[in-house]
């Protein structure tokens, strides 16, 4: 009697972990996006972003008490931003890593962040703190073609396109988003790029984007946020 039930309870034990298992895995899903030019070109650099809508299972996350704890870094090499864009999400702190041989000046007046660092070569800066949404056009004393952009997103659901368009929104919890793209050459706004999906407990969702670009701007306009 006693083997029988140690037994059961081993069998009851199981069942209880597959369960868990397969309900943990159902409880967040992926969006796959593929982000292409008109000309079926894949872009890359363009962020995807994901917000859950007023009407879906899953309410917007609070991003407060967000400031100290998420961070970031773009590093200064070859006279060149990198990455060239970069999205975080509201109240991440960034900082500048200088890996050449010489000092920058590096700047920002757009409207969601201001500031002006002084990065001696070798050196990393103090870091900014991107407490508001926007576009962030970063530019440089040194060089006019030097030239970067920091997107901050209110949500926690975002990715940047690889050479192949491709990115990936992973761990959304079940509901239904409203899921955007956003590239500094684009000819239309974010709001216009917008596809409603419902990743459901059958498989996650795929999402296609072909957006108008613009040719290349003018570096110095681009650094002072004019569009």
């Amino acid at each position: 009697m006693l083997s029988f039930h140690i037994k059961q309870r081993d069998v009851l034990f199981i069942i209880l972990a597959v369960v868990l298992l397969f309900s943990g895995s159902a409880c967040t899903k992926t969006v796959h996006a593929l982000v292409q030019d008109e000309n079926g070109n894949p872009v890359q650099n363009a962020v995807v972003f994901a917000a859950a809508t007023q009407s879906g299972d899953q309410a917007q996350p609070s991003v407060t008490g967000t400031v100290t704890e998420k961070r970031d870094s773009i590093e200064l090499r070859n006279q060149k931003i990198i990455p060239s864009v970069l999205p975080v999400q509201i109240g991440t702190s960034v900082s500048f890593l200088n890996r050449d041989a010489i000092q920058y000046r590096i700047y920002s007046i757009s409207p969601a962040k201001q500031f002006e660092l002084m990065i001696e070569k070798g050196g990393s800066s103090s870091c900014v703190v991107f407490d508001k949404p926007g576009v962030v056009v970063m530019g440089s004393a040194n060089n006019d073609h030097m030239i970067g952009y920091i997107y901050a997103l209110k949500t926690p659901w975002f990715a940047r396109t690889g050479t192949d368009g491709k990115a990936a929104l992973r761990d959304l919890p079940q509901g239904t988003y409203d899921v955007r793209v956003w590239h500094p050459a684009m000819k239309c706004p974010p709001e216009a790029t917008t596809k409603r999906v419902a990743p459901s407990s059958q498989g996650d969702a795929n999402v296609k984007f072909a957006i108008p670009l613009q040719a290349a701007q003018n570096p110095e306009r681009a650094a002072a946020g004019e569009k």
